[in-house]
């Protein structure tokens, strides 16, 4: 019961991260350092499956800037 409710901080932290980090960012979890990585890649694919990432590619996430016309795609320097 613990793990699971440090598991929704952890996720909730990550979250909390990237939307106070804005729009057009990627991320890995190798952003997360201090983190375990399987916790930062389950959160990570949990928020893609919510429409809020994009997944580029394996392990590699895109917070997009919506626009009136959609989403934007990351730049090929980003990536």
């Amino acid at each position: 019961m613990n793990r699971t409710k440090s598991n929704d901080s952890t996720s909730k932290f990550i979250k909390d991260k990237i939307m106070d980090s804005g729009p057009d960012h990627l991320w890995k979890v190798d952003d997360f350092p201090n983190l375990s990585p399987q916790i930062v890649t389950k959160a990570l694919n949990r928020l893609y499956k919510k429409g809020l990432l994009i997944r580029i590619s394996k392990g590699l996430y895109y917070y997009p800037k919506k626009t009136v016309l959609g989403v934007t795609d990351p730049t090929h320097e980003q990536v």
